[in-house]
């Protein structure tokens, strides 16, 4: 049916105070993102085939359904009208609230049909039971399947970028099912089950190309915004210069480096997991960027072993690199989480080449170098230290000239005392059954993070933090005591990395050391 007409009838009760002595009141919120999105699809032309779940409150009366003619002999099922109760909140939506109310609003809501299965007064207990059953056995297709699926879909698009993307996944899923390929059975396709030697992921590769400069980019009406320095137009054709370059290049890897390339991601094996696969693809794409640009090589027409021959003696210092790997560079490797992580790695191989070949500098890569040689780490920890004490101490001193003594649960959130009471606790707990004569107060858990939420609490900042806690260039910003207080979180989150492995950026430094010299300054004005 249409949905226009649906929406007329259809009624979602969601589980709250209001209503919770109704039944059934087991759906979940309408997220407002989720219905942009929908909407957006639909009027894109697009349209979901699966059906939509209802349950049909007659109200005590016999629903109308003509049936048509002619009918199929010795079907069970009868083809005819269904004529819908003229009632508001007649249709209870058991199952598909989203893409239902994604069509108001939309152009399409008159003009698309969407399919429907229908309960007639379907009990309220088993509404529950079937809600409960469809989300409990539905699947979400895996990310892996997905991009193992679009590397087919999209191969032939319209949009250049998409077959770009297509080619990219394409190459991912080859490196792991191509015998010939030293990734072969290392990569999971569609929804094979991990293991220890197969745990590269396709979106690993796909995301590492992505980032390279081998394929073209192109703008949103197909024009070409950068050539890909392997690129010769069509999928086919680059893919066959491209791939036996990737293969080859890692093949060096596994025959230089046999033992480790045997560990896969068991135990301590750090050469084929996904950290260092993306990274040396991206190393991989510096190399011949640098080739390009010294040598003027043209990766696109030069044959695959003449190039191996050039980037080799770029490869060979990370070959020694991981033949010689202590522990703490293994751990560095493998617990380097999110896109930071990957990002550090990159740069890591970057560095380990430019010692042995001082010529190959990255953009950016003498930055970070600097960024991570820890020369800003110890005046930085100082820095933090002297700052957590002058904002406690001072936050403190506010908070009880204004409270007095019932300052801890006047002038402090519910939820952040109730989150320092509790780790109050848990500390106190420890000292004691390990022996440590060391008591704790509630103050002495508020975190700095903490004290911005204090900051921002009632009235709190009008009356005592506004003044002195607003950094003098951020006087006229917008956002009021939101903005102007994001310079104590960005504090918080700095602190809160400093850990023994971590080097303070320089940026970072300049940062602690201005917000250090402000508090000082206005502390003595």
């Amino acid at each position: 049916m249409e949905p226009e007409k649906l929406l007329k009838l259809a009624y979602v009760l969601h589980r709250n105070e209001a209503n919770s002595d109704m039944m059934p009141t087991y759906q979940r919120i309408i997220k407002k993102q989720r219905l942009k999105e929908i909407r957006k699809f639909i009027d894109n032309k697009g349209f979901f085939p699966n059906s939509l779940i209802i349950s049909i409150d007659t109200n005590g009366k016999k629903l109308r359904f003509d049936l048509a003619t002619p009918q199929i002999e010795n079907a069970i099922s009868r083809i005819g009208i269904l004529y819908l109760p003229q009632l508001y909140r007649s249709v209870y939506i058991i199952d598909g609230q989203h893409r239902l109310y994604g069509y108001a609003d939309s152009a399409y809501a008159g003009k698309d049909t969407i399919p429907v299965v229908a309960f007639v007064n379907l009990d309220k207990d088993k509404q529950v039971e079937l809600f409960m059953e469809i989300n409990e056995n539905q699947k979400a297709v895996s990310k892996n399947l997905q991009n193992t699926l679009n590397a087919d879909l999209l191969w032939t698009s319209e949009d250049k970028n998409k077959q770009r993307k297509a080619l990219r996944l394409n190459i991912a899923q080859r490196l792991g099912e191509l015998q010939s390929s030293p990734f072969f059975n290392r990569v999971i396709i569609g929804e094979n089950e991990t293991s220890a030697y197969c745990c590269l992921t396709i979106d690993t590769i796909e995301n590492a190309l992505k980032s390279t400069h081998f394929l073209t980019r192109f703008g949103k009406d197909n024009h070409e915004i950068e050539a890909g320095t392997f690129d010769r137009g069509s999928n086919d054709v680059t893919r066959g210069v491209l791939l036996p370059f990737l293969m080859e290049a890692f093949q060096y890897f596994k025959n230089e480096l046999p033992e480790e390339w045997e560990l896969g991601d068991a135990n301590s094996g750090v050469l084929t997991i996904n950290n260092t696969i993306h990274a040396l693809l991206r190393i991989l794409n510096d190399i011949i960027d640098f080739l390009i640009e010294r040598d003027k090589i043209n990766p696109k027409i030069m044959d695959t072993r003449v190039l191996l021959e050039k980037v080799e003696p770029y490869l060979a210092p990370l070959v020694s690199y991981f033949g010689s790997i202590n522990e703490t560079e293994r751990e560095g490797i493998r617990k380097n989480y999110g896109s930071g992580g990957k990002a550090r790695v990159w740069r890591t191989f970057q560095s380990v080449i430019n010692e042995a070949q001082p010529e190959f500098e990255p953009d950016g890569l003498r930055a970070w170098i600097r960024d991570n040689s820890k020369q800003f780490n110890a005046e930085s920890y100082t820095l933090i230290q002297d700052i957590e004490l002058i904002i406690k101490s001072d936050f403190a001193d506010k908070l009880q000239k204004k409270y007095g003594e019932k300052w801890l649960t006047r002038g402090i959130p519910p939820r952040v005392y109730k989150q320092a009471n509790a780790l109050m606790g848990k500390q106190n707990y420890e000292n004691s059954i390990n022996g440590i004569n060391k008591v704790v107060d509630i103050w002495d858990c508020v975190t700095i993070a903490n004290c911005r939420d204090i900051a921002i609490f009632s009235s709190n900042w009008t009356e005592l933090f506004e003044n002195s806690y607003t950094r003098p260039e951020e006087i006229s910003i917008r956002g009021g005591k939101t903005a102007k207080t994001a310079w104590i979180a960005k504090f918080a989150t700095i602190a809160n990395n400093s850990n023994a492995s971590y080097s303070f950026s320089e940026e970072e430094y300049l940062f602690l050391k201005a917000i250090h010299s402000w508090l000082n300054h206005r502390t003595l004005s």
